[in-house]
């Protein structure tokens, strides 16, 4: 059995919300807890903090204070064999592919056989009956334009 966090990193939406100084006083928390990983819930693992003064990325200053201390997951718009490469090329160890996996349930097969060129980056809406997305799952995704790529 693993026993990891999952955390939101900022919340960007909101003028006095969740910034990346407190996601440092959390991620400085947990590493010292015993924990198997730490799982960072980005909007995309290339989106720049709300106070950036610099260029890196939050996914990279969560790595960076993590310091190899616990390791860490990420998810955040990883549709892609090569949205996951450019994540674990900025040092990821674990890449958490949700979207994906209901877009391609067998996106991990296809990948581990050489068939990225196969893989779904969209929701196709004639493939709906054997993606087995529930009704209510299937109207939320048609109320919130943007979660999710849908093609006829």
């Amino acid at each position: 059995m693993y026993l990891g966090f999952r955390f939101s990193p900022e919340e960007s939406s909101k003028v006095d919300g969740l910034r990346m100084r407190d996601t440092y006083e959390l991620i400085d928390f947990l590493v010292g807890q015993d924990l198997d990983y730490i799982h960072a819930s980005l909007d995309n693992v290339s989106s720049k903090p709300v106070d950036s003064q610099d260029e890196k990325t939050r996914l990279e200053l969560i790595l960076e204070r993590a310091n190899g201390k616990v390791p860490v997951m990420a998810a955040g718009s990883i549709i892609t064999p090569d949205d996951a490469l450019k994540a674990m090329e900025l040092g990821l160890p674990l890449v958490a592919i949700g979207h994906a996996l209901i877009m391609d349930p067998n996106w991990v097969e296809k990948v581990a056989n050489g068939r990225e060129a196969e893989v779904d980056s969209e929701l196709n809406v004639s493939k709906l009956d054997q993606l087995n997305i529930p009704e209510k799952l299937w109207n939320v995704f048609q109320a919130m334009p943007g979660w999710f790529n849908i093609s006829k």
